[in-house]
C-alpha cells in the first residue's frame, strides 16, 4: 500500500491555494496511493491543511500517519468517519458540518 501511482493532470494547481482538505479512505490501515502520490508531487510547506479519512473500522492512526508525511504544513483539522453509511445519517452529518466549522473558523 505504500505505492504511488502517477496522478492525472489538474485542471487547477493546488499549489495556488492557501487551504487545501486531504480525505482518503482508509485502505488496509493506510491512506490511498493516490494521495501518498500528491503528498510526494506537491510540496505544501506553509499551507493549511484538513485531513479526513472514511474507514470500516477506527482508523485515527491513518490520520496521523498522513499527518507525519505532510512536512512543514499546519494541520487546521482532522477528522475520521467511521462507517459512515451504516450509523445515523444525522449524526455522521452533524459530525462532518461540526468539523467543517471548525476549520473553517482557523482559515
Amino acid at each position: 500500500m505504500k505505492k504511488k501511482p502517477k496522478l492525472e493532470p489538474f485542471d487547477i494547481n493546488p499549489l495556488d491555494y492557501d487551504f487545501i482538505i486531504i480525505g482518503t479512505p482508509v485502505w488496509a490501515w493506510n491512506f490511498s496511493p493516490p494521495i501518498r502520490s500528491f503528498i510526494g508531487d506537491y510540496d505544501l510547506k506553509g499551507k493549511k491543511v484538513a485531513l479526513w479519512s472514511c474507514s470500516a473500522g477506527g482508523n485515527e492512526k491513518t490520520l496521523n500517519e498522513l499527518e507525519e508525511n505532510l512536512k512543514n504544513v499546519n494541520i487546521v483539522g482532522k477528522l475520521n468517519l467511521k462507517e459512515p453509511l451504516n450509523k445515523n445519517t444525522e449524526e455522521v452529518r452533524q459530525k462532518a458540518v461540526d468539523w467543517s466549522k471548525e476549520i473553517i473558523n482557523v482559515c
